[in-house]
């Protein structure tokens, strides 16, 4: 029988199977559309008639996709959070990264967004003030409650309140009752206070900066509780980085500030030193020379003797000892009394004389002094004061002459002198005029000679312009106006002028117009300086008369003057005065290179007396006395003669000077008395004569040196005004400085110092430093050159230590085609 492809069942069985066939089918369509639900993301689907209690639930299928969606629902809820703290700890960080250089902005960012994502009603934000260490307590930075910001400022104990309770046990704390009065903010509509409190301290490893207050009406959830802590730690690394910074860029400004300070007073002291290092040398060269010539006076007879201010001898030379007739011994630790008569030791002028001198006032003059024979002995004097480093007198310094035996001489002079020196005091008590401008011409100031001058007081000219002093005709001239158009523009004038005072009285004045410059070299006000030459154009006849004399008898008195001749240490001649070679015969190329042997003969000059006379002068020692020489002719010339060392810059001797009189005709005519006064005389009024020379060469010199500076003034000046760039690169191809057109090109390319020229000019590299280095080797010194479409003259100039400066100048194209012709 065969096998049927099918199995017979009852009926009742059919039913049951196609019963729960149904029910499988509608199970399965119920998953479906529930699985369909939940794939749109409706989590909240009810399976089947779940929501009206049916059988569905209870089936496997449905609890499986019932836990399912649980699961889902816990998975979501959790993936929500997840993005929450995500979210929000991104937006923190970013406000910690933009805001982490002020630490006010930074404690308001984070305070006002933390309460807007937790929801909260209001937050503060506390941080550790330890910027005194001795102080150290919990301050509010930053409050922000109701949508709003609140400006409060609240200091905290440590330790104190639960904000500091909860920063001294560095633990979070979270209140679900909060204390009564504890929230002292309110929205101002009535509305009861938070509930819920979030105390989290801002610690990071174990240091706690700070602590966050959150209060809201709601419950905080645990996983914003976390994340407040995870904050916490970032906002505490971001507070203590903050500080930090702080911290570090106050140092760095204080730094800066004190590196500028040292920078400028390293500056100042350099050039302080190099002035004073300058002022130094200077000093040193002008020290061994005065010494030099100190020790030449000294060699050639002038007494000195060193007292203390209360005249207590110290120390005297040779001259002085010999003069009164004493040793050292005798003299040192004794009182100057003991050179003036017993009646004169005590009397008020005496007493006065040595008080003055130990207040710091020299004495000069011709004094009555008692040798030890007590014998008088007349000399003409000073007694100078010496002072020590801080300027303080310290002792007296006498330089004298004897003058005994030409004391009638010496008075004529001295009277002489006294009427010279009364009007030179007239003079100069008469003053120069001076009065200041502005460049317009407008009084500045005046001083009293000028005032008196032009009869007018200081009040009654300031302000008003120099036209005062002219009349309407030349004021209003064309030669008037460019008159102060040329001081104006930096021009000086000097001259004869016309001018009037008060009432029109006619004042000629002999005088200058010169600019005076600000700081920077610009011209900025005329200094007037003027001598009434009134009485003077008056009297040009009778002035030059006594020019005239004047010059007769100064030239009278130096035909009949020191002759001096100067020879190296072998004796080899270097120079003579007029009255030498006048003396010998001779003109200077005759003798210049030849040997001293030349003036004695040729059997003296073959002598060991002679060979031994250079010897000791080669050697450094002075020679003093009378000598018989031969002039060209080969007469015997007598000479009262000393050959005093000259020393050079390191104090070794350099030379012999011998200073010589002519005493031929004394000893002819056995009156050597009265030729020896006159000789000192003669030698006297040429020691004058060479001091007053002295003290006008060293004003010439201060002259001088004020020029110049203000020449480098005025050239600085130049080189400010010229529009091309002008700068000087040193041995290393780097700016060291440069006009003003190069300062304000650097500025415009860059807030930092510029080294390299080439920045200054991106598109002149090669030719910039083609020329320099062409420069350095003496090759060609100028080039034109094109950059970006501009025409460029380049110029250069070596200077020393292998420094070249530079002019850069754009050119147009037609200049650039005549420079090229």
């Amino acid at each position: 029988m065969p096998t049927l492809p099918f199995r017979i069942i009852k009926k009742t069985s059919y039913n049951e199977l196609l019963n729960d066939h149904t029910l499988l089918k509608n199970q399965i369509e119920v998953a479906g559309d529930f699985i369909k639900e939940i794939e749109k993301g409706n989590l909240d689907v009810a399976f089947g008639n779940e929501d009206e209690g049916g059988n569905e639930s209870r089936n496997y299928l449905a609890e499986a996709l019932l836990s399912l969606r649980k699961r889902m629902v816990d998975v979501s809820v959790e993936e929500k959070q997840r993005t929450w703290v995500s979210e929000h700890r991104s937006k923190f960080i970013d406000i910690l990264r933009s805001r982490n250089v002020d630490l006010d902005e930074l404690a308001d960012d984070i305070i006002g967004s933390l309460v807007k994502y937790l929801s909260a009603n209001q937050g503060a934000l506390y941080v550790v003030n330890d910027d005194n260490k001795n102080d150290t307590y919990i301050e509010m930075l930053a409050c922000y409650a109701y949508n709003r910001k609140k400006y409060l400022n609240l200091r905290i104990e440590n330790g104190s309140g639960l904000v500091g309770q909860a920063i001294l046990e560095k633990e979070t704390t979270y209140l679900s009752e909060i204390p009564d009065n504890y929230i002292n903010i309110t929205s101002g509509l009535g509305a009861a206070p938070p509930k819920y409190l979030l105390i989290v301290p801002l610690k990071l490893d174990d240091t706690v900066f700070g602590a966050l207050e959150i209060a809201s009406f709601t419950a905080f959830k645990p996983y914003q509780i976390e994340f407040t802590e995870q904050l916490g730690e970032s906002i505490a690394s971001t507070i203590a980085n903050t500080k930090n910074n702080q911290r570090t860029r106050t140092l760095l400004e204080h730094t800066q500030q004190q590196t500028e300070e040292l920078r400028a007073q390293e500056e100042e002291v350099r050039q302080n030193m190099e002035e004073l290092q300058a002022t130094q040398e200077e000093m040193q060269r002008k020290s061994i020379e005065l010494e030099s010539r100190m020790v030449a006076i000294d060699e050639s007879g002038i007494a000195s003797i060193e007292f203390d201010l209360e005249g207590y001898i110290k120390s005297a030379n040779q001259n002085f000892l010999k003069l009164m007739g004493y040793t050292m011994e005798e003299l040192k630790g004794k009182h100057h009394r003991i050179f003036v008569s017993p009646q004169y030791a005590v009397s008020e002028e005496y007493r006065l004389f040595w008080h003055s001198l130990g207040g710091g006032e020299s004495q000069i003059g011709e004094y009555e002094r008692f040798n030890k024979a007590g014998e008088s002995v007349f000399i003409q004097g000073s007694y100078s004061i010496l002072k020590d480093n801080a300027g303080r007198p310290e002792g007296v310094l006498k330089l004298a002459a004897d003058i005994t035996s030409s004391k009638v001489v010496q008075r004529e002079l001295t009277l002489k002198a006294r009427e010279i020196e009364s009007r030179l005091k007239a003079i100069d008590e008469s003053g120069i005029a001076s009065i200041e401008f502005d460049l317009k011409g407008n009084i500045r100031n005046a001083n009293q000679n000028f005032l008196k001058l032009m009869g007018y007081e200081l009040e009654e000219i300031r302000g008003r312009h120099h036209a005062l002093f002219v009349t309407e005709e030349y004021a209003a001239s064309d030669e008037y106006r460019q008159f102060w158009a040329d001081l104006a523009s930096g021009r000086a004038q000097t001259g004869e002028y016309q001018r009037y005072g008060r009432g029109g009285k006619p004042v000629y004045i002999q005088g200058s117009y010169s600019i005076l410059y600000d700081s920077e070299g610009n011209p900025n006000g005329i200094l007037k300086l003027a001598a009434d030459i009134t009485s003077t154009k008056k009297a040009e006849e009778e002035v030059s008369r006594q020019a005239n004399e004047a010059t007769s008898r100064l030239k009278a008195i130096d035909e009949s003057g020191i002759a001096s001749i100067e020879f190296d240490l072998e004796g080899n001649i270097r120079n003579a005065n007029q009255n030498f070679l006048k003396l010998m015969g001779y003109e200077l190329e005759e003798i210049r290179g030849h040997h001293h042997a030349i003036f004695v003969g040729k059997e003296y000059a073959a002598t060991e007396e002679y060979r031994q006379f250079w010897a000791d002068l080669g050697s450094g020692k002075a020679q003093m006395g009378e000598y018989e020489r031969y002039d060209k002719k080969g007469n015997s010339v007598y000479i009262q003669g000393s050959y005093s060392m000259l020393y050079n810059s390191d104090g070794k001797p350099g030379g012999v000077l011998k200073l010589a009189a002519d005493i031929t005709a004394v000893k002819m005519a056995q009156a050597k008395m009265e030729e020896q006064a006159e000789i000192m005389a003669g030698q006297e009024q040429s020691m004058r004569k060479n001091m007053e020379e002295i003290s006008e060469n060293q004003e010439k010199q201060t002259v001088e040196v004020k020029k110049a500076r203000q020449q480098i003034q005025h050239l600085t000046g130049m080189l400010d005004a010229c529009p091309d760039t002008i700068f000087v690169v040193n041995a290393e191809n780097e700016i060291t400085e440069g006009n003003k057109a190069c300062r304000a090109l650097c500025e415009k390319v860059s807030d930092e110092p510029v080294k390299d020229p080439a920045a200054l000019y991106p598109g002149l590299k090669a030719p910039l430093t083609k020329g320099i280095e062409n420069a350095r080797a003496g090759k060609e010194t100028e080039k034109t050159c094109t950059a970006n479409g501009e025409n460029y003259l380049l110029s250069f100039s070596t200077l020393e230590n292998e420094a070249v400066a530079v002019c850069v100048r754009q050119l147009n194209a037609s200049v650039l085609n005549d420079t090229a012709g």
